[in-house]
């Protein structure tokens, strides 16, 4: 985060990234970051290219620490030199949708119940495929583990259990594109969340 500031490259924020999760004793993760404008956000698993930050351009970070092949995956979005206005109130959706998938995501319920708590915590629309799925021991090219996802999606008839672990996703368009995210374990009654980076709107001076 320190270094996505204003006219730095996404390049730059890459490399401070890959050197920090290193330096911790982190192993390579199943994916690279994935680092890039929100005006990219939905070119999903697109990552760093030369491109600078602009002041006020949302920057999009994706990654996962991986300790043993466990991974943990987390999302934040960043703001060189400011933040619009537009990106408050998608904050602060952001933050409801994950609030809101949290306090349901708990053994016994189904994973269409969590789907339908974030999406109407997130304002009903746009629709999305899904506001998370399953991750633990994973090798490159994935940190989920296998082949096929389990994901967090609408209608989806998979019991949660105590044990699992989730990357909950909340991810908004409107009124700008934002993504705030955690990996979640869930546990005899309720979940707790693994990573602890914080949660408020972040500017980059």
């Amino acid at each position: 985060i320190a270094a996505a500031r204003p006219g730095a490259a996404e390049r730059d924020v890459a490399a401070a990234t890959q050197h920090a999760m290193i330096a911790a004793g982190g192993e390579p993760p199943g994916f690279v970051p994935l680092i890039r404008p929100v005006a990219m956000l939905d070119q999903e698993h697109v990552t760093w290219g030369d491109r600078g930050l602009r002041p006020g351009q949302g920057l999009f970070v994706e990654l996962s620490g991986c300790v043993r092949r466990y991974h943990a995956p987390l999302s934040r979005t960043v703001y060189p030199g400011h933040a619009p206005a537009e990106a408050v109130e998608a904050h602060e959706r952001a933050l409801a949708g994950l609030a809101a998938a949290r306090a349901v995501l708990r053994p016994g319920v189904r994973t269409g119940e969590v789907f339908a708590a974030w999406q109407r915590a997130v304002g009903g629309t746009p629709r999305r495929h899904h506001c998370g799925y399953l991750v633990g021991i994973g090798y490159p090219p994935s940190w989920v583990g296998g082949p096929e996802v389990l994901g967090i999606r609408p209608d989806g008839y998979v019991e949660v259990v105590a044990g699992m672990v989730f990357h909950l996703m909340s991810w908004v368009r409107r009124p700008t594109g934002h993504v705030v995210s955690d990996t979640a374990l869930v546990t005899a009654d309720g979940c707790e969340l693994l990573t602890t980076a914080a949660r408020e709107l972040t500017v980059v001076a």
